[in-house]
This record gives structure tokens, C-alpha cells and sequence, in this order.
């Protein structure tokens, strides 16, 4: 009687490539949500390092002019989650002498307040940094003498809207 040999040739089986692309999913499903996250905290990260930026050139300008600088939006493109040239072109930019390195995702802007007391300033940020079409804001306010009672010196804040509609959370 003749013995039948199952010759087994260099390749896989059909079970061991499954078994590896079960795993190589598995793998897949623990990374991407790591990864995603880490994308969103490097685009906060960049946020916070301009609204910072912009509070220390204005604390600057203010201790050279006993003034505070105005500066209007900038860019002026869709709030989206794309890299767009800042537009150092926009009121106030130049006067204050800020530019952030490269190329930004958000829209930045300051607003002059007065009071009885003084003057202070509100670095202001929009952008929706985790594409889900809800625009945040967050802002800080640059109050070192102390004029306004709301104000929270070099603290950076959400605005209400934004606080109580995300969860980013800084």
C-alpha cells in the first residue's frame, strides 16, 4: 500500500494569515486612538505656545509704550484643521511684533479692555482643532497690574461656550 505524504510547501496556511491579521488588527485598534490623541495634543500644544507668544510681546510692548496692542484677526482663512500662512498684514500685528514659527491651524486675535482702574489685554484663539465643525475659543488675558476683577493673569481659559461644548480639555 502506498502512504499518501502531505508534502507542506514554504507557504501559509490559510488559518496562520488569519491569525495574523486578527492580530495585526488587534495591534491596529490599541494604536490609532493613541495616535489620533497625540495628533490632537500637538495642535493644542500649538495653540498654547502662540497664545503665550502673544501675551509675553504684549507685556513687552506694554513695559517699552504704557500701552497695550489691538490686533485684529489673523489668518482671515476657514477655521479648519489645515495649516494656513499667518497674516502678519492684519492691524496690530506688525505693531506688536509677533509671528508665530510656521504656519498655523487657528485664528488669533487680541482685544484691548479699560476700566476705572486701567487697561488690559485678552489673547484671543478660535479653532476647531479636532474637526468636529464645533469652533472652540479660548483666550488669555494679560492683567499683570491686576485692573480687571475677572481676569485671571497668563492663565489660559476656554470661553463658556467652548467649556461647556467639548471635552478638550488644557
Amino acid at each position: 500500500m502506498r502512504r499518501l505524504h502531505t508534502h507542506r510547501g514554504a507557504g501559509f496556511t490559510l488559518i496562520e494569515l488569519m491569525i495574523v491579521v486578527a492580530i495585526i488588527s488587534i495591534l491596529a485598534s490599541i494604536a490609532i486612538p493613541n495616535f489620533l490623541r497625540m495628533q490632537l495634543m500637538a495642535r493644542r500644544s500649538e495653540m498654547m505656545i502662540n497664545l503665550k507668544g502673544i501675551a509675553v510681546s504684549e507685556i513687552a510692548y506694554e513695559a517699552l509704550f504704557e500701552d497695550w496692542v489691538d490686533c485684529d484677526v489673523s489668518p482671515s482663512t476657514p477655521l479648519d484643521r489645515a495649516m494656513h500662512p499667518f497674516d502678519q498684514s492684519a492691524a496690530g500685528w506688525q505693531e506688536l511684533g509677533w509671528v508665530p514659527d510656521g504656519m498655523v491651524r487657528c485664528h488669533y486675535n487680541t482685544t484691548v479692555f479699560t476700566n476705572s482702574n486701567g487697561a488690559w489685554v485678552r489673547a484671543i484663539v478660535t479653532c476647531d482643532l479636532d474637526n468636529d465643525n464645533a469652533i472652540a475659543t479660548y483666550w488669555m488675558d494679560v492683567d499683570p497690574k491686576g485692573y480687571s476683577s475677572s481676569s485671571e493673569h497668563m492663565f489660559i481659559r476656554p470661553s463658556p461656550a467652548t467649556a461647556s461644548s467639548t471635552t478638550l480639555r488644557l
